[in-house]
């Protein structure tokens, strides 16, 4: 019930790299080609590493909200994402780093 870019966790034995197609395809439908890790954040909290990555889809025309997965995707300008009320918290630091990121 979060606006949160796609994403989850990194199953036992499985690389960064491959979470990353993993998560693009059972989320989105889409072939990801993870480029590079270009981000880290760490819960005070609780025992939790969140890592940000840039990729490239392979071909956008499959792209799909899985319902099982996904309940829509949207298109968003970083102020929308940042201040969209059901927001992630950790969106607005991702956004910062994405703007930094350079191809």
């Amino acid at each position: 019930g979060k606006v949160c870019f796609p994403g989850g966790a990194v199953e036992v034995g499985e690389r960064q790299e491959e979470a990353v197609g993993r998560e693009g395809w059972e989320e989105l439908g889409v072939v990801v080609k993870p480029v590079k890790c270009v981000w880290r954040w760490e819960a005070e909290d609780r025992p939790l590493t969140l890592w940000g990555w840039v990729g490239e889809v392979e071909d956008w025309s499959t792209l799909k909200a899985q319902e099982s997965e996904v309940a829509e995707i949207f298109w968003m300008t970083e102020e929308e994402i940042v201040k969209h009320p059901d927001a992630m918290a950790t969106n607005a630091a991702f956004c910062a780093c994405l703007k930094s990121y350079e191809v």
